[in-house]
């Protein structure tokens, strides 16, 4: 009986945590988030407005069912959105703020992405991963770390963060 009861409690948990979403307070929070649309210029007009779509800092790059539309405005670090082609249309899978740079890395049919943000003054760089569980409709941030150089030879030291207070 009392096996019964930790196997569905189990499971249970097992099937939460694979739906979880990103909360309104995460920095990784976008209102788009797991929303699809039939286009591009759809998804770019609902975040942006209407002018995104004559923005020149508003650029998109596409790679198979993978479409990253990135807010290069300079006065700020790059915002990303990660959107994935499917029966819905574009669906919007990821969203990173404050990011210099985006790798989205394929491997053992897992996907991940790891952002970096350049340090700015006086504040260390980060190094956020975000992973997408094998059915998940989105990325969620899994760990986040503030880099700090060590020595002459540029080698960083990595501390652990919340990724909820990754930007404070």
């Amino acid at each position: 009986m009392v096996l019964k009861f930790l196997s569905a409690f189990l499971l249970l948990f097992i099937l939460n945590s694979s739906f979880a979403e990103v909360r309104e307070s995460s920095p990784f929070f976008n209102e788009a988030l797991g929303k699809c649309f039939k286009s591009e210029e759809l998804f770019v007009r609902n975040v942006f407005g209407e002018s995104g779509l004559r923005d020149s800092n508003i650029n998109r790059s596409k790679e198979g069912a993978w479409t990253w539309i990135v807010d290069q405005t300079a006065a700020k670090n790059y915002s990303w959105y990660l959107l994935r082609s499917g029966r819905g249309g574009l669906c919007l899978t990821a969203y990173i703020p404050a990011a210099s740079s985006v790798q989205f890395q394929s491997a053992n049919s897992k996907l991940h992405i790891k952002a970096f943000v350049a340090p700015e003054a006086d504040l260390p760089a980060k190094l956020i991963d975000l992973k997408r569980a094998p059915r998940a409709a989105t990325f969620l941030p899994s760990q986040c770390n503030l880099l700090f150089s060590v020595s002459a030879a540029n080698k960083k030291s990595r501390k652990p963060i919340s990724c909820e207070k990754i930007y404070d």
